[in-house]
C-alpha cells in the first residue's frame, strides 16, 4: 500500500508539472481577417476599435470607419495628415490630430463615432499632437503641450484646462491617465 501510495503521488505530481506545460490560455491573440483597403494614402497610419467592434482607421489623410467584416460604413478625408487617434471610454467619440505646418489651424478634432462629423476642434496644441489619451471616465483629453508637458483639454470645447510640466525636458513618446485622474503617467 505505502509503495502504491507513493507511486500514484508521484505520477499525480508529475502529470501535474509535464501536463501544465501543454495547457494553453483560451483567451490567446490569433490571426482573423484581413481587410485591404485599396490605393490606402501613404503616411502615418493609426487603428481603434468601439464597443460594438467598429474599427477606425486612418491611412494619411482619410479617416475610415470599418464594420468588423471589412465593409467601409464612413469616410471622411481632412487636409493634413492624420497623426494620433483615441476613442473615448463610451465609444461615442473618436479624438484625431492632423499633422500641421503652422500656428493656428485647427489640429485636434473630436469627432461623432456614428458619422465622423465634427464635435469639437481647436488648435489648443497648435501643431502636431502626437499623443492622445482620454481619461478613464471620458471627461477630459490629454495630449501633448505645444512645449513641452501635457495639456489637459475640455472633452466639449477642447479648451486647455491645465497644462503639466512636470520634468520634462524633450518630447514624450506615451501617456496613460489613472482611473480616479489624480496622475498622468508619461
Amino acid at each position: 500500500r505505502v509503495r502504491f501510495r507513493r507511486t500514484f503521488i508521484l505520477v499525480v505530481v508529475t502529470s501535474i508539472v509535464f501536463g501544465s506545460t501543454n495547457v494553453s490560455a483560451t483567451k490567446e491573440l490569433f490571426f482573423n481577417n484581413v481587410i485591404e483597403i485599396p490605393d490606402a494614402d501613404d503616411g502615418k497610419r493609426t487603428i481603434e476599435i468601439d464597443a460594438s467592434g467598429h474599427i477606425f482607421a486612418s491611412l494619411g489623410t482619410v479617416l475610415y470607419k470599418l464594420s468588423d467584416s471589412g465593409y467601409i460604413m464612413e469616410e471622411r478625408t481632412f487636409s493634413k495628415e492624420i497623426i494620433a487617434t483615441s476613442i473615448s471610454p463610451d465609444s461615442t467619440k473618436l479624438a484625431l490630430t492632423l499633422k500641421s505646418g503652422s500656428t493656428g489651424e485647427d489640429s485636434i478634432f473630436v469627432l461623432s463615432t456614428g458619422d465622423l462629423s465634427t464635435l469639437a476642434s481647436s488648435d489648443t496644441t497648435q501643431t502636431n499632437a502626437y499623443l492622445l489619451k482620454w481619461s478613464p471616465n471620458g471627461g477630459v483629453l490629454f495630449s501633448n503641450a505645444p512645449t513641452n508637458g501635457i495639456v489637459q483639454l475640455n472633452r466639449d470645447t477642447l479648451a486647455g484646462e491645465a497644462t503639466y510640466q512636470g520634468n520634462h525636458s524633450g518630447s514624450m513618446m506615451c501617456i496613460d491617465v489613472s482611473s480616479n485622474i489624480d496622475m498622468v503617467l508619461t
